[in-house]
């Protein structure tokens, strides 16, 4: 069973998360408090993860961010201009 996990908020002890089904994607969205010992590296607000169950135990994996250069970027506030400009006539 596999979940990708988004941080909602992280406390003292623990973070709440949003978990998505992706073993089976007609499963609902999920909500979970997990101890913060079971993340390998610092954890904070809106950081993606994938939890995976295996028979002798879970595994916490970081989705590491993409990285995008400035080409994509300009090009990317270019189209959210053009929707802007869209949405405002």
């Amino acid at each position: 069973m596999k979940f990708e996990g988004v941080v909602d908020q992280v406390h003292k002890q623990y973070v709440d998360c949003t978990l998505y089904d992706l073993t089976d994607q007609t499963q609902p969205t999920e909500f979970a408090a997990i101890s913060l010992h079971k993340f390998s590296e610092p954890v904070y607000e809106g950081m993606v993860f994938q939890w995976t169950f295996k028979d002798d135990g879970s595994e916490i994996t970081v989705m590491k961010p993409k990285e995008i250069n400035k080409e994509e970027i300009e090009q990317r506030a270019n189209k959210l201009a053009e929707l802007l400009r869209v949405e405002n006539e």
